[in-house]
């Protein structure tokens, strides 16, 4: 299986709010549900919740496909402005 994405045309974080935002960096980090929740003091079904609305929101269905956005985000902030 082939993943393939096209680099997000915006910010991936920006469009997400700063609770959300904390949990997308979490999960790039490869922190499990339970870990993401003791991390931010929030129950296991609460970060469940977050995970579930950023998917619908990035229009995404996989941590791995959240992971590599993130990640796209990451190296953009990295890169000198034009």
């Amino acid at each position: 299986m082939k993943l393939t994405i096209d680099p997000p045309s915006a910010s991936t974080l920006s469009r997400l709010t700063r609770a959300v935002r904390e949990v997308a960096m979490l999960v790039f980090d490869g922190a499990s549900n339970c870990q993401i929740g003791r991390a931010l003091g929030i129950s296991r079904h609460t970060v469940e919740a977050h995970v579930s609305h950023i998917f619908v929101k990035l229009g995404i269905g996989s941590r791995v496909k959240l992971a590599v956005m993130v990640a796209f985000d990451q190296m953009r902030l990295l890169q000198p402005s034009q």
